[in-house]
């Protein structure tokens, strides 16, 4: 999705080798490396493959630099896919970016909004969803 100059990422697809594919696509649209918002909707590994890699495929954190990530609070995944998506998301933290949960978003605490404003004309809202904070471990 764009808005302006504002690229927003949501999920990545359910196969690693997608990753180029994607890549490809938004090569088309992202002209300046930047996506400005990565919006990763839960851990399941139809929303989050490309964003994981894996030993023969680069993420998508690895192609871009992510401005700000939001992603779920609570999982109870404990799979591989769902830890390489942390170690990736949170290398791009190291590296600058701005990570929030949607729980955070959508309460707008530890410095998150509820409503981000992409263009003069558009928004983009978090809304809180009852899986944020229940359901799920940590």
């Amino acid at each position: 999705m764009r808005a302006g100059d504002v690229d927003i990422l949501i999920d990545a697809g359910s196969y690693y080798n997608s990753v180029n594919a994607i890549h490809s696509y938004l090569s088309d649209y992202i002209t300046d490396g930047k996506l400005e918002y990565v919006i990763a909707t839960n851990a399941h590994e139809d929303h989050l493959a490309a964003f994981a890699g894996d030993s023969s495929n680069q993420s998508l954190f690895d192609l871009y630099e992510c401005q700000t990530i939001i992603d779920f609070l609570k999982t109870d995944s404990e799979r591989a896919f769902y830890n390489r998506y942390v170690s990736k998301r949170d290398a791009e933290v190291a590296q600058g970016a701005v990570h929030y949960t949607a729980l955070e978003c959508s309460k707008q605490t530890n410095g998150a909004k509820r409503v981000f404003t992409l263009s003069e004309s558009v928004s983009m809202e978090i809304l809180y969803n009852y899986y944020y904070d229940h359901k799920a471990t940590e």
